[in-house]
């Protein structure tokens, strides 16, 4: 059952990525951390935005190739509709005042 949630999960981020313009091959997490290996500013603010809510190092361990438990997707979940949320209720605000 773990095994299907998981692959599940692993989809839609994968889905998320390529929505995003990364590669489709690659996760939202993967994504981001070669963003911070790099250097450029979207990586450095998304990896200690991953750290604060999802895992501690969240990004560092992308590159060990450790599995990711099953609290960090909770978390990953409930922060990103957080987030959908937020700019959900941004964007009916701006409505509004147009």
């Amino acid at each position: 059952m773990w095994r299907y949630v998981d692959g599940i999960g692993i989809a839609f981020d994968r889905l998320c990525n390529t929505l995003i313009g990364g590669s489709p091959d690659q996760t939202v997490s993967m994504h981001c951390a070669v963003s911070w290996r790099d250097g450029r500013p979207f990586g450095c603010i998304m990896c200690w935005l991953l750290s604060v809510f999802v895992q501690r190092d969240h990004c560092a361990k992308q590159f060990d190739d450790q599995p990711t438990d099953v609290f960090s997707f909770i978390r990953a979940g409930l922060a990103f509709f957080f987030v959908l949320g937020s700019l959900a209720l941004i964007v009916e605000r701006v409505w509004r005042m147009l």
